[in-house]
This record gives structure tokens, sequence and C-alpha cells, in this order.
């Protein structure tokens, strides 16, 4: 029987390929993983002849009768649509796109494609697979639309999975069914296989539904479609790690990378009991401060946690008034205390570049973190447009953004998902970036930011404050990258994007 490749453009840690893949192999299909290049943000996808050629010759010499593109983000429609053209026309066999742009703007995307996979796609692609692969009928299976010459068929989606523990962990061992397209060069094996961390999710869906998270565009296509939040077993997501370090040995630690990180305190005794005895890395976790009491954060200390990335995105009133989240300000200030009492990492997300955010608003965000013990790693993040979210549908319905600003039409994430200053913004915004950068720096002293921030001459000609946020990043980036070298944990992905972005000059904030 021909077989199915996956193909993960920009995207080499993708672990939704891997469980497709995972899938498609548990129901007896062929399946071959291509990835293709390396980091998607700061390196905008062009399409390339040598890789598509590449590509249709790798196909056509493993006899592949079905190719799925994965389409993270909107800005990869259009080379993903050149490359279904070169593939359709050279191989003439089907195509079908999925990934969370194709859920969350189906009709932007059925037109360049045959077939697309929405939502949870391991049942609908192995249903799809095997009836194109037999050459059965495929127009009538749920979460699949088809378009047949341009005569487009729109199917509603299944129930969500409750029973979460009855998908295949994601796929790193079938190392002679993966492919690495870089550099002109195809190498056989997983990309990851020699990698440091090990990322997984222990739950699907959020219990949150934050205005700018894509999260909201999917709650919005799984009305009535089930529970939308779901959590694996303890011993079920115990397994996965323990299965994992079978197959690559240099896992040192483990990242969840889970919207919200599991909320059920008998859960969380039941894993950190679990994980301590059987695993005992170090551990990383995405949360809020609204849900780490301390008690939760002494429990997760002791069981190894390391890092958390805190979702703070802005201040209290304005996460309450634009986001849908309530996030108080003092249990920002209490849960990063606790955090670092206990050994542990926080790192902040905040979230800028909101067209109605005032500047009485961004001043108050500075003060918040100028307010916060440090040390404290900080992210910023650039608010992108998705498709179909909360924030999105209100910002088009008021006319302050418009249908060209939409991630999709847009291809900001590529350039601006992480913030950095090779954005356009006015010289006051550019110079509060610069002292957000300097709000977390150990050795900067709070008073120099706020004198800064205070100066006339610096709100209309940021250049000195941008060149000092600069260096002293650059700084900590090198401190940090020297940590991670000592622990074993650098990885070298994670090299790479460090020094590409510093040849560009896109160094995010850390």
């Amino acid at each position: 029987m021909a077989r199915v490749g996956l193909v993960s453009l920009y995207v080499v840690e993708s672990n939704g390929i891997r469980y497709l893949a995972s899938a498609l192999r548990g129901a007896g299909i062929s399946t071959d993983e291509c990835y293709v290049g390396q980091h998607l943000h700061h390196a905008p996808p062009r399409f390339d002849p040598q890789v598509a050629a590449q590509l249709v010759e790798h196909f056509r010499s493993r006899d592949v009768g079905l190719v799925g593109i994965s389409v993270r983000i909107g800005a990869l429609v259009a080379l993903s649509a050149q490359l279904t053209r070169t593939l359709k026309q050279e191989l003439g066999v089907p195509v079908v796109w999925g990934g969370p742009h194709v859920s969350m703007a189906p009709e932007e995307c059925i037109p360049h494609t045959d077939y697309l996979v929405l939502g949870e796609g391991e049942a609908a692609l192995c249903e799809l697979a095997r009836n194109l692969l037999d050459g059965k009928p495929s127009g009538d299976i749920r979460n699949v639309w088809s378009n047949t010459d341009g005569d487009i068929r729109r199917n509603p989606l299944r129930p969500l999975v409750e029973d979460i523990d009855s998908f295949p962990f994601p796929d790193f061992h079938s190392n002679e069914d993966k492919f690495w397209f870089l550099d002109g060069r195809v190498t056989t094996g997983d990309p990851l296989s020699r990698e440091p961390c090990y990322r997984l999710m222990a739950t699907r869906g959020c219990v949150k539904n934050c205005g700018f998270c894509g999260v909201s565009a999917f709650r919005r296509l799984y009305k009535g479609g089930g529970r939308f939040y779901r959590v694996r077993s303890v011993e079920n997501t115990l397994a996965e790690i323990e299965h994992a370090r079978t197959v690559r040995p240099s896992i040192r630690y483990i990242r969840f990378d889970d919207e919200l990180f599991a909320l059920q305190r008998d859960w969380i005794e039941e894993f950190c009991r679990g994980y301590r005895q059987r695993v005992g890395l170090p551990f990383n976790i995405l949360s809020s401060p609204q849900v780490l009491d301390d008690s939760t954060i002494d429990i997760l200390a002791e069981a190894g946690l390391d890092l958390v990335y805190l979702g703070v995105q802005t201040t209290s009133a304005a996460n309450r008034e634009r986001y849908d989240r309530l996030v108080p300000d003092d249990d920002v200030r209490r849960c990063v205390s606790r955090l670092q009492a206990r050994g542990v990492r926080p790192s902040i997300q905040i979230l800028i570049d909101d067209p109605d955010t005032g500047e009485a608003e961004k001043a108050e965000l500075l003060e918040l973190l100028l307010s916060l013990p440090r040390p404290f790693d900080l992210h910023i993040y650039s608010l992108c447009h998705w498709p179909g979210t909360t924030r999105t549908l209100q910002l088009l319905a008021s006319g302050t953004v418009l249908p060209a600003d939409v991630e999709g039409a847009n291809s900001k994430a590529l350039h601006q998902f992480n913030a950095d200053f090779t954005h356009p913004r006015p010289p006051g915004d550019t110079l509060l970036l610069a002292l957000y950068m300097l709000s977390n720096k150990s050795g900067f002293p709070r008073a120099l930011v706020r004198r800064m921030a205070a100066s006339r001459y610096l709100h209309d000609h940021p250049a000195m404050a941008v060149a000092t946020a600069r260096a002293v990043n650059a700084g900590k980036l090198v401190a940090r990258g020297t940590t991670a070298l000592v622990r074993g944990e650098l990885s070298l992905l994670q090299l790479k994007q460090w020094m590409a972005g510093w040849r560009s000059g896109a160094l995010p904030s850390i």
C-alpha cells in the first residue's frame, strides 16, 4: 500500500505531526515525517524550488500516495499553496492541510488544497488516509472539508475525545521514517533525537478563554462538541516520559506545553509523588498567578519544578476589561516571591502592541514589572491578530484593525511574535519596550529605569535606551547560555535560534 507523507514547515518541534504519525502507524498506515527548515520566527519562509524538488523526489521514491501539510500560522498559507501545486503537478497525489490556522480560518485555506482536517485530527486523518489509499469515497468524513474542482463540502466535527489517554504517545522512535530537509541536505532521523528538552502536554484544551489566545477561537469551533478541557491520567503522563527517555537518552529536562498546567490538587499531588520517584528531572510549566497558590508551588518545587512561564500579559484592570482574564497584580507579586523562595525561576510573559492600550496603562505595566522581586526572566510578546479569536473579532467590529491586519492576510507573527526592536513603533513605545527589557535585570537600578521613563528627550529619541537594553539583554543571554551549557541543557536548536536572532538584531527579551 502507498504511504502517507506528513510535512512540517519550519517547526521541527511540532508534537502535532508526531501525534498524527503515531495514530497513522497505529492504524497500520506507513507514514513518513518530513521536517522542512528549522525555526519559524525571524526567518520568514519562502518557497524554495530546490526543497520542493527534494520533497517531490522523496515522495516519489517512497511511494507516497497522500501528503499532509501542517499550516501552523497564516504566514505559511502562500508557501503551502505553492508547495501543494507543485506536489499535485509532479506527483498527482491528493494533499490535505491541517494545523491551527486551518482550524481557525478554513475558508481561507480550502481553495488551495484537496482536503482540510479541522480540530483534533487523529481519527479523521486516519479515516481519510485509509479511504484515499484504498480508493474509497472520502467526502463525508467528520472533521474533514473537501474541495473537488471547486465543489467544497464542509463536514461537521466529531465530538471531542473524552479519554485522552487513548491517544498514542507522539512518535520519536521511528527514525527510519523521519527526514529533515535543511540547508540543501536530507538527513534521516528525528531532528530532536539529541535535544535535551522533552516537550509534552498533560491536558488538551484550557479552562480559560483569554481573548487574545487561539483557545477562544477553538472554543467557538467546538461549542457543543463535548468537554473542552481534558486531563490525562498521571500514569499515562509519566509513562510517556519514561518511554521518551528510552528512545531519547539525551533528555535532561521536561517542558509541559499545556496552556495551563493541570489544576486539580489531587492530580498534582499524585503527579508530584510519581514524578519524583520515576523521573526526577527538572521540569518547566506554563501557568498563571491566579492558580498557583503557595502550597501548590511548594509541592511542585519539591518534585523538581525548575521554571514557570507565568502568564501576566498586562495590568489587572486591563486584563479583566480587554482579555477576560482575572490576574490581580498582588497575586503576581505574591506568586513571583514564592517561586523565588522555593528556587524556581519565574519567567513573566507580557503582551504589548494592543491598539487600545493607553499611555497610563503602559506606564502601569512598567511599574508592575519594577515592583516584582528580582531576578526573573521576561518574555515580551506582540499582540498578533489570530483569526477567530475574541480580541480579533472585537477589533474588527470596532474598525480598529482591518481584515488585512489579521494573520493570514498579514504575516506579523513571523517577525514580532516575540517583540523586539526590528518592528516599527512610535518613539514612546520603543522607549517603553526598552524599559520593559531593563526592568527585570538585577544589575540595572530601578530608579534609573524610572528616570529614563520620565525623560522627554528619550521619549522622542529612544536610541540610547534601545542600545542599553540590547547590550544588557545580550549579556544576560550569554550568561543564561553558559549556565545551560554547564547543566547539559543547551539545545542545539536553541543555540541556532539565538545566533539567528543575534545576527538579525532581533534578540527578544529574556
